[in-house]
């Protein structure tokens, strides 16, 4: 398989608005900004878009994590222990829990 996107870790800033609502996410690579996530259309729920972002910048820490599980689930138990901290680690950062 041939990794297509930008190689991680994403770092994600936000930015809040000067008119009051809903705060923009900025997501980088070494230090090079590749995407923006902003509320765009009505009916979106408030807050949403700070989880959605979170996700978004987990997406290569996630990937990698699932990686390290599939080739630890045939190797020996240290591969496993780490592909196991590798999940959790990728799972809170994609909560938002490295903030």
């Amino acid at each position: 398989m041939r990794e297509e996107h930008t190689p991680g870790p994403w770092d994600l800033r936000r930015i809040s608005p000067q008119l009051g609502g809903e705060p923009i996410f900025l997501i980088s690579a070494e230090s090079t900004l590749f995407l923006r996530v902003q509320a765009c259309a009505d009916g979106f729920v408030f807050g949403q878009n700070e989880a959605n972002a979170y996700l978004i910048a987990a997406a290569p820490d996630l990937l990698a994590a699932c990686v390290a599980m599939l080739a630890a689930h045939d190797g020996d138990i240290e591969q496993l222990v780490a592909a196991h901290d590798a999940m959790k680690a990728a799972v809170a950062k994609a909560k938002g829990g490295d903030r």
